[in-house]
């Protein structure tokens, strides 16, 4: 059943992007096409391992129990902080556009 929802929200997002890339790309005088799936391309690549990392982490859990919350918060975050580790780290090695533009800002903040 959350499949269907989660399938849902992609196709809508998915339509959504169309529509606003029909729209914009006029006024904003052409949208590079090739650099924009490049980018896709890598976010896409650096997403399985962080989700495979994340699923393994996750399930060493016991979700379909109740008690032992505590030991659930900390798998999850586990996860969580291990995915986004795993993520960062693999953006950064492809050049992602994205990702070294956030290192630039951060790394400007730092200095100040």
């Amino acid at each position: 059943m959350h499949g269907g929802l989660a399938l849902a929200t992609s196709l809508s997002s998915t339509l959504n992007l169309i529509l606003l890339f029909r729209k914009l790309g006029p006024k904003l005088g052409g949208i590079d096409i090739r650099k924009n799936i490049q980018s896709l391309l890598q976010i896409f690549l650096c997403s399985l391992p962080m989700g495979l990392a994340a699923y393994l982490i996750c399930s060493i859990g016991h979700w379909s129990t109740t008690g032992n919350v505590g030991e659930k918060i900390l798998i999850l975050f586990g996860g969580i902080v291990t995915g986004l580790g795993i993520y960062l780290a693999c953006s950064y090695w492809v050049k992602n556009e994205e990702m070294l533009f956030l290192v630039r800002i951060v790394k400007r903040k730092m200095k100040r």
